[in-house]
């Protein structure tokens, strides 16, 4: 039960760590930006559409091997 703790904890450090480091590095840089300086709410749009593409990538990717998997006759 410790090890399985252990392990999802890992997993979800090694896979949102670097997802968030790269959706607050895009927001900061677009922030700069001379469009938007001053407009949150054209700040918070585009935010929302960087943090919105990445929710939606994750939710595809698992039917999407299931789907490849069921094709190609493997079990996981």
């Amino acid at each position: 039960m410790i090890m399985n703790v252990a392990l999802m904890l890992l997993s979800g450090f090694l896979v949102n760590g670097p997802y968030l480091l790269i959706t607050t590095a895009v927001a900061a840089d677009l922030g700069t930006q001379d469009l938007i300086r001053g407009n949150s709410h054209a700040l918070a749009t585009v935010t929302a559409i960087i943090d919105g593409t990445g929710s939606v990538g994750a939710a595809a990717i698992g039917p999407l091997l299931a789907g490849k998997s069921a094709l190609m006759k493997m079990h996981l």
